[in-house]
């Protein structure tokens, strides 16, 4: 069972550096226009998501999550507890009206995160599974509302080598028109692409939001 004892026992540390690096993250996106890197009409990530929750242990996370960052999305590292990110700096963004989150990292990240935010009306839209174990490349599954149309055409970007940065960069166009409960993975493409050295095994990529509806900017 998640406690909230369980996530913050020996969590001192990694709170400190969340919520110095959140605090960092939230202070310069504030500082800017939302959607500011958005260009001749493209959906800019900064006009859906909130903040990009990722494990800064792991390559494919951080690559993740720069590329939305790069788009004027607020970077909210793990830093190796979720719950007590959630019981700090994310948390009271969530409260404060911050309620679209894209995020990657481990199953155990997103179970707590899972748990923690539906109390707060939060539920899993999007879900990705990165999944290498046992084997040197990767199988990306998706689960979403029509996920196998919206994603058909994707083949080739979830096959490439920079498949993280690539996958940011589609999330703003394809969430909007697949919010709703997710089902079943109805996805799932067999790669080529080699695991990076430091990937966990398996890493999930996933939009944690109450709706889906597009922000005026």
């Amino acid at each position: 069972m998640i406690t909230k004892r369980g996530f913050l026992t020996g969590a001192a540390s990694a709170a400190a550096i969340a919520a110095t690096a959140s605090r960092k993250s939230w202070a310069a996106a504030s500082g800017s226009p939302r959607g500011a890197t958005q260009e001749h009409g493209a959906c800019s990530a900064a006009a859906v998501f909130d903040a990009v929750v990722f494990n800064e242990r792991y390559s494919d996370a951080r690559a993740f999550a720069q590329a939305l960052a790069d788009q004027g999305v607020p970077l909210l590292p793990i830093g190796g507890d979720a719950g007590t990110l959630w019981h700090g700096a994310l948390g009271k963004q969530v409260a404060g009206g911050h309620r679209c989150l894209v995020g990657i990292g481990t199953s155990m990240d997103l179970l707590i995160l899972q748990s923690l935010g539906r109390e707060a009306g939060l539920r899993v839209r999007f879900l990705a599974h990165h999944d290498c174990r046992g084997r040197r490349t990767l199988t990306q599954s998706i689960s979403a509302n029509h996920a196998s149309v919206v994603y058909r055409g994707l083949e080739g970007d979830l096959s490439a080598p920079d498949w993280p940065v690539r996958l940011a960069a589609m999330l703003p166009r394809a969430v909007g028109p697949i919010g709703g409960p997710i089902g079943a993975a109805d996805f799932r493409l067999d790669t080529q692409v080699e695991r990076s050295p430091d990937h966990p095994g398996m890493l999930v990529s996933w939009v944690l939001a109450d709706t889906l509806e597009r922000k005026n900017v």
